[in-house]
């Protein structure tokens, strides 16, 4: 847009009549070579009278044009340009803003909103900043990126998280700020009473929602390879709401409920699971009514961590570690694919699988002082009190691997590579006063994790989803005291060179036109 600064310099062109009328007066004489001046005596007297009109000088417009381009350059010109600071857009793409309202996500009518708003403001620059991932951030200049609708239109097709807002104090001062959220996180409404903001493009409306937020799985202490299992739902709405729950298992419907639940209220149902073949296990809600898809299903991976481990035993290892192995929930005595070999009588010297040795043939000779871990991790929380027995010397004719455990300067337990992981073990598990203390089936248990490189099978294995992101209800936002005023920002440019310049190249021509030489007759 243009404008002037002083534009009552333009009254100085009411005196362009005056110049018309002065060169009226200022044509140029032509010599007329004659030989009688009598002859042109009647011609000079009619235009004395007036019979014959005198025109002006006809460069009187070109003077005129220059008289223009000289008083509007005195009215000081210039060009307005529209904002010229940034805008910072603060963007919630958790949970919540991708409900479907209308055949769009809240998130999705939000940048719409937001497309409209740039294009009245014309900011320098777009710098979008996500909530949910701060890492997450665009910078797009509207002003010369064409497709920049396009850009912001692919902003976020999945959550990225709940939101994250920042300190306000590094929020930068030289920028508009622009909140961009549903209002249903009740932590970012706390945030907007500090938060420097200049607008927030709200969207939303529906309150209907119905989402599972647990899904959980533990082995059946009573039934070999089954699991129990347990669900929870939620209802973060405000109406009722009916739904049928499924939970399919290798592409096969396990389990299958009909639920009725009332607002805010939550409910658990409990399940069980064969763990034979492990797979994926995958619960799925089907809500009539239900405006946010995304938090209907959890998946709970299921893999041989959950399913004991198989252990073969060769030789003659007792009843204590019978027992051991019949209770421990992560293993079981088979010799059936086996994870992991237990020898007890130095009948497997090698194996595929890792190998646990225990050595209870040989001399034996009695610990006169607690036993020392040589390693930093694992096993260091056992205590290995003195007076336990070992072998002697087959402890001592092994000489290739690291010492795991040591006393009085003996070797008690070592690892090696041959080719599997193995564990030689010294020390007398047979033992009763060992056998029935606390160390016995914890020290088993940290050497069978050692060997397998990974924890036994877990007591519970479970995953959840934080039941305030599926909150949709808008909440009624904090208006800050400190939000600032919408500020465009005008720009003025000078252009008063553009006239001064356009009226020197007119005078050049005027100048050359009026140069005509005069050309004179020799009589």
């Amino acid at each position: 847009m243009i404008g002037l600064g002083a534009p009552l310099w333009l009254l100085l062109l009411s005196g362009l009549p005056l110049l018309r009328w002065l060169h009226r007066f200022q044509r140029q004489g032509r010599i007329r070579p004659t030989a009688a001046l009598f002859l042109w005596r009647r011609i000079q007297t009619e235009g004395a009278a007036g019979n014959s009109p005198t025109k002006p000088d006809p460069r009187w417009r070109l003077r005129a044009v220059i008289a223009t381009l000289l008083v509007l350059a005195l009215s000081d010109p210039y060009r307005e340009t529209i904002s010229g600071i940034p805008m910072e857009v603060w963007l919630d793409d958790s949970l919540s803003q991708f409900t479907q309202e209308g055949g769009k996500t809240r998130l999705q009518r939000g940048i719409d909103r937001l497309i409209q708003r740039v294009e009245e403001e014309h900011p320098s620059s777009l710098i979008l900043h996500s909530l949910g991932n701060p890492t997450v951030t665009w910078i797009i200049n509207p002003q010369s990126d064409n497709d920049w609708i396009s850009k912001l239109e692919q902003w976020g097709n999945d959550p990225r998280g709940e939101p994250h807002p920042p300190a306000p104090a590094l929020m930068h001062q030289d920028s508009r700020h622009i909140l961009l959220t549903d209002g249903a996180d009740v932590q970012l409404n706390h945030w907007l009473k500090n938060a420097p903001l200049s607008e927030i493009i709200q969207t939303g409306s529906s309150t209907g929602n119905l989402s599972l937020t647990r899904l959980a799985m533990r082995p059946s202490p009573h039934t070999p390879s089954a699991a129990q299992g347990l669900v929870e739902l939620w209802n973060s709405g405000e109406s009722e709401m009916n739904a049928r729950l499924i939970l399919i298992q290798r592409g096969r419907e396990i389990e299958s409920w009909l639920v009725k639940l009332p607002p805010g209220e939550r409910k658990l149902l409990d399940f069980a699971a064969d763990l034979s073949y492990p797979a994926d296990l995958i619960a799925r809600l089907h809500a009539a009514g239900d405006s946010l898809p995304l938090d209907n299903e959890l998946r709970l991976p299921l893999s041989s961590a959950l399913k004991p481990i198989a252990v073969k035993v060769t030789g003659e290892c007792g009843l204590y570690l019978s027992a051991f192995l019949q209770s421990h929930p992560g293993l079981e005595q088979s010799g059936r694919n086996p994870g992991i070999f237990i020898d007890c009588d130095n009948i497997q010297t090698s194996a595929d699988a890792p190998l646990l040795r225990l050595h209870s043939s040989g001399g034996h000779q009695t610990t006169h002082s607690p036993g020392h871990w040589h390693v930093k991790a694992g096993l260091r929380h056992l205590s290995i009190h003195r007076g336990l027995t070992f072998s002697r010397e087959v402890g001592e004719a092994t000489s290739s691997g690291v010492t795991l455990l040591s006393a009085d300067g003996h070797s008690l337990i070592r690892e090696s590579h041959t080719p599997a992981q193995t564990i030689d073990v010294y020390l007398d598990l047979q033992q009763p006063g060992f056998a029935h203390s606390p160390e016995y089936p914890l020290l088993l248990s940290a050497l069978i994790e050692r060997l397998l490189q990974r924890p036994l099978a877990e007591s519970l294995v479970s995953t959840s989803r934080d039941p305030d992101a599926s909150r949709i209800t808008p909440l009624a936002l904090s208006e800050a005291s400190n939000r600032l005023v919408a500020d465009h920002s005008n720009q003025q440019v000078s252009i008063t060179s553009l006239p001064i310049i356009a009226a020197l190249v007119l005078l050049l021509i005027d100048m050359l036109w009026g140069f005509q030489p005069q050309r004179r007759s020799g009589g």
